[in-house]
């Protein structure tokens, strides 16, 4: 996985971390809402399957990114099994554990994620920062899973970007994947994905020629600490990535996986 340049940082990863594990205050704890394209869908018969295979303890089939069956239980984390992909590595929860989407979007109305929060908008200068490294103002943009507020959006266009926000859950921008764009950004988003195939290809189907994507999302450190890890203690986080997952997404759309000089910002580039 190569590496991407971008602008020095603008705030220290700490203050981000440390807030979320207070009290899931700042954009790494759900600031950006794209899961599931807020849709609630009767589960597939493979989810189905994972449910109740992850329950009696045995292997699970049906692996929400690469369809594999080579799935087992992985721990708990909060009283949630959790469920881990050998093939690519996902690690996710299962449809049992999931919230109602009212209950989703009433945890993120919790969320300090407003313009007043200083914090949270140095955490988002730093995703427009790797994108101001992609892109040329007037570049078209989509904040896919903006939020409410869109303050991603903001930034962006103060940027110089044509930024759409993007968000079923919140009724915004319900047309946007109609459009085609340079840059896909997907802020602390692709953890709530409740069909994470199915909107990693609608969202591959909206990038122009030489499209990229910016993906923000803690990886897991190992799967014995998933147990214990605060990512994983939000109940709105259904999907948790490995770098090795991350290249398996991207490939999905036709990308290759690059880091960033921020280790939870990565951007998925056209294959050389």
């Amino acid at each position: 996985m190569g590496r991407v340049r971008i602008a020095p940082r603008l705030a220290q990863r700490g203050e981000v971390a440390e807030r979320s594990e207070a009290g899931e205050q700042l954009g790494c704890s759900g600031s950006h809402h794209g899961r599931g394209s807020g849709r609630i869908a009767s589960p597939r018969r493979g989810e189905a399957d994972a449910r109740s295979a992850a329950g009696e303890g045995r292997a699970v089939a049906g692996c929400r990114l690469c369809l594999s069956t080579a799935c087992v239980p992985a721990g708990t984390s909060q009283h949630r099994t959790l469920v881990h992909c050998r093939d690519c590595g996902l690690v996710s929860v299962p449809p049992a554990h999931w919230l109602t989407v009212d209950d989703e979007r009433a945890r993120y109305a919790h969320h300090d994620n407003v313009a007043s929060n200083e914090g949270y908008l140095k955490f988002l200068g730093q995703v427009a920062d790797v994108v101001s490294g992609l892109a040329a103002p007037g570049a078209r943009i989509l904040d896919f899973g903006s939020g409410q507020n869109a303050l991603l959006t903001g930034i962006l266009r103060a940027r110089g970007f044509a930024c759409v926000a993007y968000d079923p859950l919140y009724g915004v921008s319900p047309g946007a994947l109609a459009s085609r764009y340079d840059v896909v950004v997907m802020c602390e988003v692709i953890e709530h994905l409740r069909d994470p195939r199915g909107e990693l290809l609608a969202l591959a189907g909206c990038l122009g020629p030489g499209g990229r994507v910016v993906v923000r999302t803690q990886c897991y450190p190992s799967l014995g600490e998933l147990g214990s890890w605060w990512y994983a203690r939000d109940a709105t986080h259904i999907n948790f990535f490995a770098a090795g997952t991350l290249e398996v997404a991207a490939k999905l759309c036709g990308l290759r996986c690059q880091g960033t000089g921020e280790p939870d910002i990565f951007v998925w580039s056209p294959a050389m």
